[in-house]
């Protein structure tokens, strides 16, 4: 009778946590304008759905995408597709959503909100996979509820799961493809590889990312056999060929069985669309298959070649997608932003700098309290003599099972880690590795195995640093929540701060027109009032049409130029504020303006910011300032 009850109390507890998530999520994507990408994401599902087509935005599967259209449907929006050309390895997408935008005007608000509440499901999954893995892995219901709190309340993942873009997704796939790996792994049955293949599929067609797992899984397979083989002989005396052979081809075929699933799921999600071509029949763009050795030159290095005769199982536009990312990679270095500096080109510490000034303190303090937790709980297994579990598995066994477990949650994130910190062109977007973040929750739940083995007064201690961190988590996130898209944690100055850190989708993705919208609303006497916003969506379409676009006078002399800045209140956009070289969007006729007069302001004292990403000036009087180059950084 205690354990039903605790057992509900538990429940409980986790449907308490997912509702105030889902509540949080939903009123964020409400506070929101559009981010760059969100348009584009959105008439690409759109054409997904209605063109029966897959070309737009190919460079990401289409899951997110399908989702997110669906309620924009049903609500009827107005499409303009004769920008929707297929133009090998661009972005016509982009194209097509500034018609969209202008087609659909002041709706596009609403389609977006509807949009976004279609996708906070995802981040559903997550958290429900962070419980259900951390209680089975550590042993513990307590765990497992730190884990959904984590989730459920660190700054990075409400930040994009309220948004329609596919990291929030690629993140819950991802994990939940690990935890039906490792259920698998434990247990090698045929149903558990079948939903092992549905998660990999569902994970695959969220975002591209996840193709390395095609070759990590069965390396992982493979290093886990081997680890049985040893292991069992070892503590059981068994004979490595007797325990290994029958098991290697039950599991190879299961393997392959998973494998399978995967790819059908991934031709699922493109309505299997010209799955099969031949390698040789496709027209790649990048010099890593063109075969010409310069990018965004027609080609096919596989032509004359007898791989060139082999079916490809994905659709094509799969394929096209992988090609189309190449060439982003490879067409030349963007001009990246890290602590103050540009630079063509990036750093191989981008992605562990970003984790480190973007994630909670405590999230990050769990995570190091973990790591004591793991040892004290395997070193107790090693040593205990008591079978102790229902299925009378030995202690060696256990914590054979938490190691691999920890494998498991560990190495994909960390190879995509990698990759992404080794991929230097482009070093604009944290939330490319925010599928770290998943495993982090998991394995921060680890931290409270310290407080179960400690003894006398550091049980105390560790249980109440346990809950402090968790705390100081959502504390830290709710604080800033809606605007968690631009969050920066303490030590890094939180958001206030957080150019001097990052800029792009870390700080300033064009999310700040409702907040431009409703302070002017807030202060109508407060006029002139000057607008320089970097974002896909004309501030027309969110009601704001009495700003004027950030003017000032400009004279030449020896010494440099000479700019006069009249007064009024200027709103300007955090990216241009500190030089990234973009343009500003007037809030006329949806044209983009240039904005190189925006270095007046760089030196001042800010009065105000609309959501963090857009920085007020109240100018009383007018100013002016001398700079040595009108060229922005």
């Amino acid at each position: 009778m205690y354990g039903r009850n605790t057992s509900r109390l538990v429940w409980l507890v986790v449907v308490l946590l997912l509702a105030i998530h889902v509540g949080v999520l939903a009123w964020a994507a409400t506070r929101h304008s559009p981010t760059l990408n969100e348009p584009a994401h959105l008439v690409a599902g759109i054409s997904h759905w209605k063109l029966g087509r897959f070309e737009l935005y190919r460079v990401n599967p289409p899951l997110t995408r399908l989702i997110a259209a669906l309620p924009v449907l049903v609500a009827g929006c107005e499409c303009d597709w004769r920008k929707a050309r297929d133009i090998s390895a661009s972005h016509p997408e982009f194209l097509v959503a500034e018609d969209f935008l202008a087609a659909n005007g002041m709706r596009c608000e609403s389609f977006f909100v509807l949009a976004r509440w279609a996708c906070i499901p995802l981040s559903l999954i997550g958290a429900m996979v962070c419980f259900l893995w951390a209680r089975e892995l550590w042993g513990s219901n307590i765990c497992g509820l730190i884990a959904i709190s984590l989730w459920c309340f660190e700054a990075m993942i409400v930040a994009h799961a309220e948004l329609i873009t596919p990291d929030c997704a690629a993140t819950a796939f991802g994990l939940a493809a690990g935890y039906t790996f490792h259920r698998w792994l434990l247990r090698p049955v045929w149903r558990r590889a079948v939903l092992a293949g549905l998660a990999l599929g569902f994970a695959e067609a969220a975002k591209m990312s996840w193709v390395i797992l095609f070759g990590l899984w069965p390396a992982l397979w493979l290093g886990s056999l081997l680890g049985v083989r040893f292991w069992r002989a070892e503590f059981r005396g068994a004979s490595s060929a007797e325990t290994t052979r029958p098991r290697f081809l039950r599991e190879g075929l299961q393997m392959t069985a998973i494998l399978i699933v995967a790819v059908y799921m991934v031709n699922v999600t493109y309505a299997f669309d010209e799955s099969g071509v031949r390698l040789k029949d496709y027209v790649y763009m990048s010099k890593a298959l063109n075969g010409l050795g310069v990018t965004r030159a027609p080609g096919n290095r596989f032509k004359d070649s007898l791989l060139g005769n082999l079916p490809v199982p994905f659709p094509k536009q799969y394929i096209q997608g992988l090609d189309s990312q190449n060439c982003d990679f490879e067409d030349y270095p963007y001009l990246n932003y890290l602590r103050g500096t540009f630079k063509d080109g990036g750093w191989w510490h981008y992605y562990a700098y970003g984790l480190a000034v973007k994630t909670t303190h405590g999230l990050q303090t769990l995570v190091l309290l973990s790591v004591g937790g793991i040892w004290s709980l395997r070193s107790s297994l090693r040593r205990s003599e008591d079978t102790g579990s229902k299925d009378s598995v030995s202690a060696p066994s256990a914590a054979r099972r938490i190691g691999l477990g920890v494998v498991i949650l560990l190495v994909p994130p960390l190879t995509l880690f990698i990759i992404a910190s080794l991929r230097t062109e482009i070093n604009q977007h944290v939330r490319y590795v925010l599928p770290c973040l998943g495993a982090a929750c998991v394995l921060g739940s680890a931290s409270w195995l310290l407080a179960v083995r400690s003894r006398g007064v550091y049980r105390y201690l560790a249980a109440t640093a346990v809950v402090v961190c968790l705390l100081a988590n959502a504390s830290s996130t709710l604080v800033r929540h809606p605007d968690c898209l631009a969050y920066f944690n303490e030590l890094a100055g939180r958001s206030e701060q957080g150019h001097k850190h990052l800029l792009h989708s870390d700080l300033d993705w064009g999310q700040g027109l409702v907040y431009v919208r409703e302070w002017l609303e807030t202060h109508p006497d407060l006029r002139p009032f000057f607008l320089a916003y970097q974002g896909c969506a004309a501030p027309a379409d969110f009601g704001i049409t009495d700003a004027l676009p950030v003017s000032a006078s400009l004279s030449h002399s020896e010494s440099g130029a000479r700019l006069t800045v009249p007064p009024g209140v200027y709103a300007i956009s955090a990216n241009l504020l500190a030089g990234y070289p973009a343009r500003a969007r007037s809030f006329r006729e949806g044209k983009i303006v240039d904005n190189a007069l925006l270095s007046a302001f760089r030196k001042r004292k800010p009065s105000g910011h609309l959501g963090f990403s857009i920085v007020l000036f109240d100018v009383t009087e007018a100013f002016h300032a001398t700079i040595s180059s009108m060229e922005i950084p």
